[in-house]
Parts: C-alpha cells; structure tokens; sequence
C-alpha cells in the first residue's frame, strides 16, 4: 500500500525548505491536567501552572489544532491562533494552504513525547522526538499520497509569553530518523 509520511517534521521541513509535506500530532500527548496556555493557569487541583507545564500545554496543543485542522487542510481553522504565533502559525497555515491547493488531507495522529529543555520566565525551549508513522497525507479521495512513511523525527520548538498567554512562536523538524 502506498502511504505518505507527511509528518510535522515535514511540515517544518517543508515550510523552511519549500518541500511540500505537513504533520500533526497524537490527542492522547496533550495534558490532561487542565492546563490553559496561560500565564498562571491552574491545575485541576487549583495549583498554578509553571511556565514549563503551561508551555507543554500551549505546544501540545498547537500540534493537535494542527492535527485536526489537517483532515480538511484548513488553514483558516482558529484553533491554530490559541497555541501559535510568528513564524510556528506561518508554517501551518503556509503547509496547510498549499495541501488545500494539491487536495490533499492528512489522516491519522502524530504521538509527541515532549519535554522541556530549557526555561526563562517568558521563553521555555521544547524538545521532542515525535512519531509521524501514523500521520499521513492522503489525495482528497482517499488514496495515499506517495509511499514514504513516516517516523520518529526531531522537534525543537520555542514557547513565548506575550500578552499573558503562552504560544509556540517557532519550530524546526529535523527528517526522519532523527532521533
């Protein structure tokens, strides 16, 4: 069976390097903890959020706003303004156009393993080894893509604090195989 990988590695890759690829990542990475993406956002137990944890939230859930705006390659999707800003929301919509334009979808989820590598009070710094394999473009009328699977690729992602709010401001996604 034909498939293709269009995983967020390739979705970076793409739109840094004009490949034409997009990706998305797994629902079940994102915290459960009830965390917002903001500033003094609190668990469920009514503690405050760190910055490391409301940047976890803010960049797992970027990637499933992506994800589900892929089925349909919305780019106009709203969702993806909540997690991302800058040259991160740029990306998305930039790779989620222009499979629009080919008629392509993407089906399926990516699996992320975030974790944090750095932290200041308004910046925290991602790194991630996420799993494309499952996460793939598909021709509007259901056939794969290409077949070129997906994988395990690199992901650093910077998480900023503006306005109150914690947004993924850029990312990179390194080819398959990276980690």
């Amino acid at each position: 069976m034909r498939r293709t990988p269009c995983s967020w590695a390739l979705v970076l890759t793409f739109a840094l390097f004009t490949v034409a690829c997009t990706a998305q990542f797994d629902g079940a990475t994102q915290p459960s903890s009830g965390l917002t993406g903001r500033s003094g956002a609190s668990t469920t137990d009514g503690t405050s959020a760190s910055p490391a944890e409301a940047a976890l939230a803010a960049y797992n859930g970027m990637w499933n706003a992506m994800a589900d705006a892929a089925q349909t390659s919305d780019h106009q999707s709203p969702a993806l303004e909540r997690y991302a800003s800058g040259e991160a929301l740029a990306k998305i919509i930039q790779s989620l156009y222009l499979d629009r334009q080919r008629g392509l979808v993407t089906k399926g989820r990516p699996v992320l393993h975030p974790t944090v590598a750095s932290v200041t009070a308004a910046e925290v710094r991602i790194e991630d080894c996420g799993d494309s394999t499952d996460w793939l473009k598909y021709t509007m009328s259901g056939q794969p893509q290409n077949d070129r699977p997906g994988g395990r690729q690199k992901i650093s992602a910077n998480v900023t604090l503006a306005g109150g709010e914690w947004r993924v401001t850029d990312f990179v996604v390194m080819g398959v195989g990276s980690c």
